[in-house]
């Protein structure tokens, strides 16, 4: 099976809904498009020179979330074993939007060819976004 890994430091960012309010046209904030750069030189980095996946890909997202600093010991030490868990923005639709625009034409050819997701939202010692993309059986 073919499967590829690869990290993002920093906080994880889900796609903004942008619009020009004269011509209705969806845009990213700089912010965004910043950040969706950085996922596809850590992706073609992780790719190794290989090819887009072409056929059905599952994809497991770990989004993991800073832990507020103005939280006492105990509620930082909660949130590090997964017993308070992130509930705050992003949320996980924006994140995976984020994720297959960015990844396009580098770990896919299209973000069509996700057909199983599976995303953690969780609270780490280091924010970061950590994505494996493995292929499976079944394409028609």
């Amino acid at each position: 099976m073919d499967l590829i890994s690869f990290t993002l430091p920093g906080q994880p960012i889900g796609k903004p809904k942008k619009f020009n309010r004269h011509s209705g046209v969806g845009y990213n904030d700089k912010e965004t498009t910043q950040y969706m750069h950085a996922l596809g030189i850590v992706a073609k980095v992780a790719m190794a020179g290989r090819e887009p996946f072409d056929g059905p890909v599952k994809m497991e997202v770990w989004a993991l979330y800073e832990i507020p600093p103005s939280w006492p010991k105990y509620k930082r030490a909660d949130a590090v074993t997964g017993s308070v868990l992130p509930t705050c923005p992003p949320d996980y639709d924006n994140v995976c939007k984020t994720i297959g625009d960015a990844l396009k034409g580098i770990v896919w050819r299209d973000d069509s060819v996700i057909v199983d997701v599976r995303f953690l939202k969780r609270y780490g010692v280091k924010p970061q976004l950590v994505i494996n993309v493995e292929a499976v059986k079944g394409g028609g």
